[in-house]
């Protein structure tokens, strides 16, 4: 069997032989959703990213990290399942359990379906595709599998923009999977620092700006349907000038406790310096297969 290691990170682990023989076995752990995974799917051409859905969403995954790089919309319905495109690489199905089949294009707009089809009226059980032929011709079709709880089944041909892949879809696809990686992980990172600073500042770390101040500078605030504060468009640009110059040493700016720490900066850029390192190894390996396939 080999020598055996782990390697235990929050929510994940990480088991297996060592990475020499290029037999690592890797499992992650992560709470994807409230409630069963329906479906659990590797992407078909970016080996290192899968899509999980469950409740009333679904959500894009790189492997090695425990947030999701995507997060669907809360749906009206359960997500019964889901499938990646086999020739498109930003396009996601899914089935609901009202009948319905979406389709998703995470590159171009991922806040609304870009198709919906109200098939059935009882619950989609399971979606599949055909099998892609060795070589495919630019006439060749997509075809899609669709079962539901009732025991029906039905088979569509796929739309053109849907069957054939625009140039450079799956390089775009992957470039913004690695700047949701890094987002992801600025955002653990940043996460981490919040809970240090209140460990050592306590009842003195700094919060918001209370509303006194606002009135007392000027700055209009609206308040917006989720409770969030934003400056109305009437406000004095240069009032939003004077309140970012404005100087104080009272705790209440709370600028002495946010300066630049140079071994925290350091720490973050290391991280996102490891990961893009990985994303272009894995470029690497995607064009290297892409020629091997043509």
């Amino acid at each position: 069997m080999g020598s055996q290691r782990e390697q235990t990170h929050p929510a994940v682990s990480l088991t297996g032989r060592s990475a020499k023989e290029g037999r690592v076995v890797q499992h992650m752990v992560a709470r994807a959703h409230a409630g069963p995974v329906a479906c659990v799917q590797h992407h078909p051409l970016i080996t290192d990213v899968c899509l999980t859905c469950g409740d009333c969403s679904f959500k894009v995954w790189r492997l090695g990290m425990d947030a999701p790089l995507y997060a669907s919309p809360r749906l009206s319905s359960q997500v019964t399942c889901a499938a990646w495109s086999p020739v498109r690489a930003g396009i996601v199905f899914i089935g609901t359990g009202d009948g319905r089949i979406e389709v998703w294009d995470l590159l171009d707009r991922n806040n609304e379906p870009l198709l919906v089809h109200h098939l059935v009226q009882d619950a989609i059980s399971v979606l599949t595709f055909k099998p892609l032929p060795a070589t495919r011709s630019r006439k060749s079709t997509q075809h899609i599998v669709i079962g539901t709880t009732l025991g029906s089944f039905h088979w569509y041909v796929l739309p053109k923009i849907l069957s054939h892949a625009p140039k450079g879809e799956a390089h775009y696809v992957r470039t913004m999977l690695e700047r949701e990686a890094r987002r992801v992980a600025y955002y653990g990172w940043r996460w981490t620092e919040r809970r240090l600073e209140i460990d050592r500042y306590g009842a003195n770390l700094p919060k918001m700006l209370p509303m006194e101040f606002w009135n007392a500078t000027g700055v209009v605030l609206n308040m917006t349907q989720n409770g969030d504060f934003v400056v109305n468009e009437k406000t004095n640009p240069q009032t939003l000038g004077d309140v970012g110059r404005r100087d104080s040493d009272d705790s209440l700016y709370g600028e002495k406790f946010y300066n630049l720490n140079p071994e925290r900066d350091e720490t973050l850029l290391e991280m996102v310096a490891a990961i893009r390192m990985k994303e272009e190894e894995n470029l690497r390996d995607d064009s290297v297969n892409l020629i091997k396939d043509t």
